[in-house]
């Protein structure tokens, strides 16, 4: 008898035939084969495991952090292939590029957005170049005078040497320039032309100006006030 005459089942088995040890060990006998009795016949089910139906899409941040096991794919089934966005996977100072089947790119590139059929568990490596340093901008600012610049693309977390107001074209008939300052009425860090700054963020440098009156520097005072 087949196993459904005998309501004999395992799931996630695949049933093979009959046996006279249950190890497989003794005769071997298929559904339909004829047997003639001589005694009584105990026949043991046989049984293999039955191949996964479904397998899974494993997303592995490869150095950077995030990642997704996409489960239950049916095998055979076409399947979009997730953005590193859709997986959440990120890499400080790095720039995320697409998957690979190997670490280190050598293996089969899967863009995201591609199709791909799936027969089997696929494990995908997410590819990462290195960032270009982010960047801010100092600005010059004339705090009352004409001219001044904006030096753009300075890389954070580094050094900065600060220009002449001549380097800028920057004057305020009358007055004095006396140095650059990290806040407008002078209270601030003082600079003067090549120093050096270190630049973390989007910087300010106002121009603090000396005032003459009758040539005499002693009246001179703050722009600010």
């Amino acid at each position: 008898k087949g196993p459904e005459e005998a309501g004999v089942y395992w799931p996630g088995h695949t049933f093979t035939g009959w046996n006279t040890a249950p190890d497989g060990s003794g005769i071997f006998y298929r559904p339909g084969d004829v047997i003639t009795l001589t005694h009584n016949l105990t026949l043991y089910a046989q049984w293999e495991i039955t191949p996964p139906v479904t397998a899974n899409v494993i997303y592995d941040p490869n150095g950077g952090t995030g990642g997704l096991i996409d489960g239950g794919i049916p095998v055979g089934n076409s399947y979009p292939i997730r953005s590193g966005a859709d997986v959440n996977v990120s890499r400080p100072g790095y720039i995320f590029t697409g998957w690979n089947t190997r670490p280190d790119g050598t293996g089969t590139v899967y863009p995201p957005g591609s199709v791909t059929n799936i027969y089997q568990d696929l494990t995908l490596y997410a590819q990462w170049t290195i960032a270009p340093p982010e960047t801010v901008d100092v600005i010059y600012n004339p705090n009352g005078g004409i001219g001044g610049l904006t030096d753009h693309g300075i890389p954070v977390n580094s050094e900065y040497t600060l220009r002449s107001p001549a380097d800028i074209n920057m004057s305020w008939p009358g007055y004095t320039f006396i140095g650059w300052n990290t806040k407008p009425d002078g209270t601030g860090i003082f600079y003067q032309p090549g120093d050096v700054a270190w630049i973390t963020q989007d910087q300010v440098f106002y121009a603090i100006w000396l005032r003459y009156a009758n040539n005499n520097p002693a009246l001179g005072r703050p722009a600010s006030e």
